[in-house]
């Protein structure tokens, strides 16, 4: 059996990449993991990583301009042109009691911005 052919951008999707910019990225995490809080904090109940999670970019005027899905290890990344944004995280099925309010953001010509977001698991 030939092996599947490797995934080509199109000229349209290479367009519509910003040339100028910068990367958002950060991590998504879920917490709190345990019902109670300990002093000093127990390791075992550290923020986790949430997988699958979106986070959406919105410009002034609402529309979409980027997003980008979580990995295992929470980590997403995106570039986006310079400018203001809200970065929102959406549930996609990721079980959690409710996702944490967007943010806004500031993208510079060049570097990178971080944006972290903790997922409320509902757990008290």
């Amino acid at each position: 059996m030939p092996a599947a052919p490797s995934p080509v951008a199109t000229p349209a999707a290479q367009e519509s990449l910003p040339t100028a910019g910068a990367t958002v990225s950060g991590h998504v995490m879920a917490g709190p993991v345990c019902p109670v809080e300990t002093v000093p904090p127990n390791p075992s109940c550290a923020p986790r990583p949430v997988a699958g999670a979106i986070v959406i970019a919105t410009n002034a005027s609402g529309h979409e301009v980027g997003r980008a899905i979580s990995s295992a290890d929470g980590f997403y990344s995106m570039r986006l042109d310079p400018g203001t944004f809200t970065l929102t995280p959406e549930l996609n099925g990721t079980g959690m009691m409710k996702a944490p309010v967007g943010k806004s953001v500031v993208v510079p010509a060049s570097g990178s911005v971080a944006a972290d977001f903790q997922f409320d698991t509902g757990i008290r």
